[in-house]
């Protein structure tokens, strides 16, 4: 559906690329997929849950940008919702330490209650954790002051998921993600404690401009987890987490490496790290190792003309909270649109050529021809 004209559109063409926030032309093309948490009778993965749970997804975040000049006022007139989401706690396990809006949190390696300060003049604490512009750094004017990008946990949106839900569903979430965050800006407005003992901070406000979007905040939410296809291969906590690698292979701390992928199309880092989610879960953040891209996770079980390119591959409700990131679906979706181009200009099918060690290796070398690094350099020394 053309989002401009309301008109239907039918697309034909040899092969598609999803690219979306939530893995939704693997809906529209009836590509089997997951949604929410696997279970450990599935996965065997450490952290999983006992059972599989569909609407069990990570909070999203309706991003917005906040300029800070001091000196000024420009406190909004108080939310309807305020009172609401003022007093809200996360209903999460183990427990949130208190009210959502607060600048304690839980920290999501210990799970205990940890503050950081809030300051837009000090470049430390929540303001600097975030911020994206230096107005100092500008001569139009066009930036009177600091301005940080707010994605905290303070306005984490836990009372439902975006994903396959009817649209009116959808729409109220996000409406209310918006409340959300404009009873945010008001208690940083009015009540949010300062360094200097008194509370609020009244010279922030909204630059909605920048988004230019009605509400005033980003064009879309920040989607952690999406729909995952049903996979070739799909990857593990067993496979990455360095805890759960060190159970499978016996290896210490300093010795244990991330499973090696022979099919690998390209690396990535970080750590698994879950946020809080619609279930009650709070956060899930451990130490995993420096891993590879494996082929067969961008490969669907039956469709053959799809390939996903971000973070709708094969991975699980775990392992998402690593292959997620940024710098790792820039590489699936290089790698993605590689295969592609590989396979239309061989004649090949991503199935054919993943049942043929050969074709993979003729495709890798494609890739590193490209610049695409497919093997931590560390591990390249650890195989010698």
């Amino acid at each position: 559906m053309d989002d401009r004209t309301g008109k239907r559109i039918i697309l034909k063409a040899p092969w598609f690329i999803d690219a979306t926030e939530k893995g939704d032309l693997l809906k529209l093309g009836n590509v089997e997929y997951v949604l929410g948490a696997e279970g450990q009778n599935q996965t065997g993965e450490p952290n999983a849950p006992e059972q599989p749970d569909p609407e069990n997804v990570q909070a999203f975040n309706l991003c917005f940008l906040l300029e800070y000049i001091d000196g000024e006022n420009f406190t909004i007139e108080k939310p309807a919702n305020y009172d609401y989401w003022s007093s809200y706690t996360p209903n999460i396990s183990p427990p949130w330490p208190g009210p959502l809006f607060s600048l304690t949190y839980t920290h999501p390696m210990t799970l205990e209650p940890r503050t950081l300060p809030f300051d837009p003049l000090d470049q430390d604490g929540w303001w600097a954790y975030r911020q994206v512009i230096n107005h100092n750094n500008f001569e139009t004017g066009f930036y009177r002051g600091p301005i940080s990008c707010i994605n905290w946990p303070q306005h984490a949106y836990l009372e439902g998921k975006l994903v396959d839900e009817p649209e009116e569903v959808v729409q109220h979430h996000l409406k209310q993600a918006a409340e959300l965050n404009m009873s945010l800006i008001y208690w940083l407005q009015t009540e949010a404690p300062r360094p200097d003992g008194g509370h609020g901070w009244p010279g922030l406000r909204l630059r909605g401009d920048i988004f230019d979007t009605e509400h005033g905040m980003a064009k879309h939410a920040y989607i952690r987890e999406a729909r995952r296809i049903k996979a070739k291969f799909t990857v593990l906590e067993q496979h990455v987490g360095t805890e759960a690698r060190m159970h499978e292979t016996g290896l210490s701390e300093e010795e244990v490496r991330a499973y090696e992928f022979d099919d690998s199309v390209g690396i990535g880092a970080y750590r698994i790290d879950l946020h809080p989610s619609t279930k009650g879960n709070n956060y899930i953040d451990i130490s995993s190792l420096p891993f590879q891209i494996p082929l067969g996770s961008l490969i669907p079980q039956r469709v053959r003309n799809l390939l996903p390119a971000c973070k709708n591959i094969g991975t699980t409700h775990i392992t998402n909270g690593c292959y997620r990131l940024q710098p790792v679906e820039w590489n699936i979706g290089e790698s993605a649109g590689a295969f592609a181009a590989y396979c239309k200009n061989n004649g090949k099918e991503p199935h054919q050529v993943y049942d043929d060690m050969e074709s993979i290796r003729e495709f890798q070398q494609a890739l590193m021809d490209l610049g695409v690094r497919l093997q931590w350099p560390q591990d390249k020394v650890h195989a010698l």
